[in-house]
């Protein structure tokens, strides 16, 4: 795909999917290998006036090799940052764009059943429900935030957007 297309892409998704008002955090979660398009997302992030653009990268490869050497008690647990950081999402209430690129057979091989229970295990580890006033339109939301799979459920979320692309750019 050209440089021109993908900020073509960059400007939809920031203007028209995530629509980003001057002064909104924004929190793009992205596969670490769709670094070249995120920069560019980023750029247009700013350009809108993102107050600040936070990446949270992952990487396949990497979940796969945890999964295989980490026991069931580590990836149970949800270390104290993540929960601090969960919690000032809810503060903040950024605008959150997704770009998935996983492989499907990705995680080929990995027991599945230790991949359940540790999910299962953080889910039901920590959960906060807070209520907060949103900045753009006044709606009390009540946000169930489930810690370590960050999972939502909430009245209405105009600030998410989940854009899948399948493939690499």
């Amino acid at each position: 795909m050209t440089k021109t297309i993908m900020k073509k892409y960059a400007h939809l998704i920031a203007r028209v999917g995530a629509n980003i008002k001057k002064g909104q955090p924004v929190r793009i979660i992205a596969e670490a290998d769709q670094f070249e398009f995120i920069n560019l997302l980023v750029t247009e992030c700013y350009k809108l006036g993102a107050s600040r653009v936070d990446i949270e990268w992952t990487y396949q490869p990497i979940t796969k090799t945890d999964y295989k050497y980490r026991t069931l008690k580590s990836l149970s647990e949800v270390p104290l940052w993540k929960e601090e950081k969960l919690k000032l999402m809810v503060e903040e209430v950024p605008c959150r764009i997704f770009i998935e690129s996983e492989d499907p057979d990705g995680l080929k091989g990995v027991n599945r059943d230790k991949m359940q229970k540790s999910q299962m295990a953080r889910y039901k580890q920590k959960s906060i429900v807070m209520h907060l006033k949103t900045k753009t339109n006044g709606l009390l939301l009540l946000y169930h935030l489930t810690l370590g799979l960050k999972k939502f459920s909430l009245t209405k979320q105009k600030e998410m957007l989940i854009i899948s692309f399948g493939m690499q750019f």
